[in-house]
């Protein structure tokens, strides 16, 4: 079965990449009405078969380059000089979300299949597991050491 392009879909997403393109460089809160408004492309949750509004403004914007916040129900608050931090945060505590989860998908990994693995699955699973440990060793928040008295 051949992926078939929705061309409804590409000719938003074209319009939505022209649009946000077109926007200052400034800080600036988009509501999904105000979205909706400017270009004409449904906002609201897409019926069966149809694509997601929503969806195309994040994918227009990662083609454009523009950083963004969620504002979940509302709209995005476009990248500027302002929210430059309270982006990266939000990057890097989803990147400490998914350390943590492969932490734990290793241990389920070793403790389920760690028996059968042959010598050469091992140490490819040693290997990936040392590079996730020094991943999590960095992801970790240093830790306070208390002084005994």
């Amino acid at each position: 079965m051949a992926f078939e392009k929705n061309p409804a879909r590409t000719e938003a997403l074209a319009k939505l990449v022209e649009w946000l393109g077109g926007l200052p460089r400034e800080a600036h809160v988009l509501s999904w009405v105000e979205i909706q408004q400017a270009t004409s492309i449904d906002m609201s949750s897409p019926p069966a078969g149809s694509f997601d509004g929503r969806g195309l403004v994040r994918e227009a914007l990662h083609k454009i380059r523009r950083e963004y916040l969620p504002l979940p129900g509302r709209g995005v608050e476009l990248s500027s000089a302002q929210t430059s931090s309270d982006i990266l945060v939000r990057r890097i505590a989803g990147t400490l979300r998914s350390v943590k989860r492969a932490d734990r998908a290793r241990d389920n990994l070793a403790s389920r299949h760690g028996d059968e693995m042959t010598a050469a699955q091992r140490d490819a699973f040693a290997r990936e597991s040392a590079r996730l440990s020094t991943l999590t060793m960095l992801a970790s928040p240093p830790q306070s050491r208390k002084l005994r008295r």
